[in-house]
Protein backbone atom coordinates (compact mmCIF):
# COMPACT_ATOMS: atom_id res chain seq x y z
CA UNK A 1 0.00 0.00 0.00
CA UNK A 2 1.26 3.43 -0.67
CA UNK A 3 0.03 6.44 1.12
CA UNK A 4 0.41 9.93 -0.62
CA UNK A 5 0.11 13.11 1.68
CA UNK A 6 -0.99 16.22 -0.51
CA UNK A 7 -0.94 19.79 0.76
CA UNK A 8 -3.63 21.51 -1.00
CA UNK A 9 -5.47 24.89 -1.41
CA UNK A 10 -8.48 24.10 -0.33
CA UNK A 11 -8.29 20.26 1.14
CA UNK A 12 -12.32 19.31 1.57
CA UNK A 13 -12.82 20.72 -1.87
CA UNK A 14 -9.91 18.57 -2.84
CA UNK A 15 -11.69 15.39 -1.02
CA UNK A 16 -14.94 16.44 -3.06
CA UNK A 17 -13.32 16.02 -6.35
CA UNK A 18 -11.17 13.08 -5.34
CA UNK A 19 -14.56 11.33 -4.56
CA UNK A 20 -16.90 12.47 -7.60
CA UNK A 21 -13.99 12.17 -9.81
CA UNK A 22 -11.76 8.97 -8.59
CA UNK A 23 -14.05 6.90 -6.88
CA UNK A 24 -12.13 7.54 -3.74
CA UNK A 25 -14.16 7.37 -0.12
CA UNK A 26 -13.38 9.23 2.91
CA UNK A 27 -11.99 7.62 6.11
CA UNK A 28 -11.09 9.98 8.68
CA UNK A 29 -10.67 13.26 9.00
CA UNK A 30 -9.30 15.94 11.43
CA UNK A 31 -10.39 19.44 11.54
CA UNK A 32 -8.50 21.75 13.93
CA UNK A 33 -10.66 24.79 15.62
CA UNK A 34 -9.65 27.26 13.74
CA UNK A 35 -11.79 24.88 10.73
CA UNK A 36 -8.45 24.16 8.42
CA UNK A 37 -7.86 20.12 7.92
CA UNK A 38 -4.96 19.07 9.24
CA UNK A 39 -5.63 15.17 7.78
CA UNK A 40 -8.57 14.33 5.50
CA UNK A 41 -7.65 10.31 5.10
CA UNK A 42 -9.50 9.23 1.71
CA UNK A 43 -8.73 5.53 0.31
CA UNK A 44 -8.45 5.12 -3.24
CA UNK A 45 -8.24 1.48 -4.71
CA UNK A 46 -5.64 -0.27 -2.59
CA UNK A 47 -3.52 3.58 -1.40
CA UNK A 48 -4.40 6.25 0.65
CA UNK A 49 -4.45 9.88 0.16
CA UNK A 50 -4.20 12.23 2.97
CA UNK A 51 -5.20 16.12 2.17
CA UNK A 52 -4.13 19.17 4.15
CA UNK A 53 -5.37 22.29 4.47
CA UNK A 54 -2.27 24.80 4.02
CA UNK A 55 -0.40 25.47 7.44
CA UNK A 56 1.75 29.24 5.87
CA UNK A 57 3.34 29.72 9.52
CA UNK A 58 4.57 26.18 9.27
CA UNK A 59 5.51 27.05 5.59
CA UNK A 60 3.15 24.10 4.54
CA UNK A 61 1.80 25.96 1.34
CA UNK A 62 0.22 23.70 -1.80
CA UNK A 63 1.31 23.86 -5.49
CA UNK A 64 -1.34 26.34 -5.83
CA UNK A 65 0.04 28.80 -3.59
CA UNK A 66 3.58 28.08 -4.67
CA UNK A 67 3.51 27.90 -8.57
CA UNK A 68 4.79 24.26 -8.35
CA UNK A 69 3.12 21.79 -9.92
CA UNK A 70 2.54 18.08 -9.70
CA UNK A 71 2.94 14.89 -11.13
CA UNK A 72 -0.33 13.37 -13.27
CA UNK A 73 -2.90 10.96 -11.36
CA UNK A 74 -2.55 7.54 -11.92
CA UNK A 75 -5.40 5.60 -13.34
CA UNK A 76 -5.99 1.92 -11.95
CA UNK A 77 -4.06 0.31 -14.63
CA UNK A 78 -1.05 2.65 -13.66
CA UNK A 79 -1.26 5.10 -16.31
CA UNK A 80 -0.92 8.41 -16.21
CA UNK A 81 -4.63 10.35 -16.71
CA UNK A 82 -5.41 14.32 -17.03
CA UNK A 83 -8.90 14.37 -15.52
CA UNK A 84 -8.82 17.84 -17.45
CA UNK A 85 -13.01 17.58 -18.08
CA UNK A 86 -13.46 17.47 -14.22
CA UNK A 87 -11.50 20.28 -13.22
CA UNK A 88 -8.21 18.71 -13.70
CA UNK A 89 -5.42 20.53 -15.91
CA UNK A 90 -2.60 19.23 -17.93
CA UNK A 91 0.21 21.46 -17.09
CA UNK A 92 2.47 19.04 -20.11
CA UNK A 93 1.71 16.20 -22.55
CA UNK A 94 1.26 12.76 -20.75
CA UNK A 95 3.55 9.92 -22.24
CA UNK A 96 1.39 7.69 -23.87
CA UNK A 97 3.28 4.35 -22.22
CA UNK A 98 2.25 5.26 -19.18
CA UNK A 99 5.88 6.67 -18.03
Amino acid sequence: MITIHIIVHDAAAAADWYSSVLGAQEEHRITLADGRLIGLEMRLGQSKVVLADEFPEHEALSPKTTGASVGGLLSGDGRRRCHCGSGGRRGRPTDPSGG
